[in-house]
């Protein structure tokens, strides 16, 4: 599936496709799958492994708490940034 880019910001860049039913069932399936950028100085593509691990778990379970994501979201940010 090649996805082009819808919006991109300084936090990244955005691509959308449509949740379609078979869809859903290959992430729900499928181990993974690899995600190509093209990397800004040398022009090359840099693949990103991005695991489905848990995707049916988390797909039929409760939704997110929005607060406890920002706040783990912000430690790691924080740590990302103690590392740098």
């Amino acid at each position: 599936m090649k996805l082009e880019y819808m919006l991109c910001h300084g936090g990244g860049c955005t691509a959308e496709v449509e949740a379609t039913p078979e869809l859903i069932s290959d992430l729900k399936t499928f181990g993974g799958m690899a995600v190509f950028a093209i990397n800004y100085s040398d022009g090359k593509p840099v693949a990103f492994p991005v695991p489905f691990a848990g995707f049916a778990d988390a797909l039929s379970g409760p939704p997110m708490d929005n607060q406890k994501y920002a706040n783990a979201r912000r430690e790691l940010i924080d740590q990302i940034k103690q590392r740098q």
